[in-house]
């Protein structure tokens, strides 16, 4: 497995540094799943890489199982930053392609 820093495409760099963010999304899916259920947090909890637990949560249901990983607004582990912004009087949703 190539380091962090021997990855070149700085997308593919962010994700291998951020397995905090990293969740399996499960069946039913969780959307809202807190820290503890990270695959950093799962790898700490089994003295393994979260590399290993990535690729062993990614085999899991015949090899169809998908991991979440929530980009924005989810610092707190809740969308409690995107129901505020919703719910302000001065935002107007609209949809972009």
């Amino acid at each position: 497995m190539k380091s962090v820093n021997a990855v070149t495409s700085p997308i593919a760099a962010f994700i291998l540094s951020s397995f905090h963010k990293l969740f399996p999304l499960g069946d039913p899916p969780d959307y809202e799943p807190s820290a503890d259920r990270s695959v950093a947090e799962i790898a700490r909890r089994q003295g393994k890489r979260p590399e290993e637990i990535a690729y062993d949560l990614l085999l899991q249901r015949e090899g169809r199982d998908l991991l979440y990983f929530p980009l924005l607004n989810y610092a707190a582990f809740d969308f409690e930053a995107i129901r505020a912004m919703l719910l302000h009087p001065h935002v107007f949703v609209g949809l972009g392609d």
